[in-house]
């Protein structure tokens, strides 16, 4: 039966054993085996995450204008959090250089806007409702793989519905991109954003000229699908 508490407290006393008294022959996988892992890359999985559910994370759910620039000050301060946006109708992430007359053109299209204080779409603009489901998590930048993180959202929309299939870092339904998800890092932290499209916003996107390298789409109707989402993730953080 694995134990990853035990395995990581294996790993330190490997470290040890080969760093400091100069064991060359020491073997990590003579250590880890007794722990129930086999598998180096399993383990290193396991450990991540075990690190980002006891790393203290503080929840925050509050209304856009309020997390945007939360999400900014954490970043910067390297406090672990994780939030989820809730909104009472439908938005726009710009990024900092966007216009006053582009600006002006979404919120007569009844979109409000928001720069979260770093450009995290290369420049691209997100347009989002507010019945989607948005999350961003910041973590210790200890274990240096973002990577776990796409693919932990990636199984949890899979779960939910079958034919999701990932496209580089977005998840695609349908040939259409249904989660757009960024990772940024300072050195210390671990950044991650996701937006899983629960309503069709490919209108609004197409009425405002907004040029998309993949066609927008959005998940079929289950229903409290946010509602069970947002727990999912919480599962993971043990909020």
């Amino acid at each position: 039966m694995k134990n990853i508490a035990l395995a990581i407290q294996k790993e330190q006393e490997y470290l040890d054993e080969k760093l400091n008294k100069g064991n060359n022959r020491a073997n990590i996988h003579d250590y880890l085996d007794r722990c129930g892992y086999s598998d180096l890359n399993e383990f290193r999985k396991d450990k991540f995450w075990y690190n980002v559910a006891n790393c203290n994370i503080t929840s925050v759910s509050d209304s856009a204008t309020v997390l945007q620039p939360l999400a900014y000050a954490n970043y910067q301060n390297s406090t672990p959090f994780c939030y989820f946006v809730e909104y009472d109708k439908p938005f726009a992430l710009v990024p900092i250089s966007l216009s006053k007359e582009d600006e002006d053109r979404y919120n007569e299209a009844g979109l409000d806007c928001f720069k979260p204080g770093y450009d995290t779409t290369g420049g691209g603009v997100i347009i989002t409702h507010n019945n989607d489901f948005r999350f961003c998590i910041c973590v210790s930048n200890d274990n240096n793989y973002e990577g776990y993180f796409l693919e932990r959202t990636f199984e949890l929309l899979k779960e939910y519905y079958p034919d999701v299939y990932g496209d580089g870092n977005d998840i695609m339904y349908d040939n259409k991109k249904i989660c757009g998800t960024v990772t940024f890092r300072n050195e210390s932290i671990i950044v991650f954003a996701a937006n899983v499209s629960l309503v069709d916003m490919s209108e609004t996107i197409e009425k405002l000229g907004i040029v998309k390298s993949k066609q927008p789409g959005c998940l079929p109707y289950i229903e409290n699908i946010k509602r069970t989402l947002k727990e999912e993730v919480k599962l993971w953080l043990r909020l």
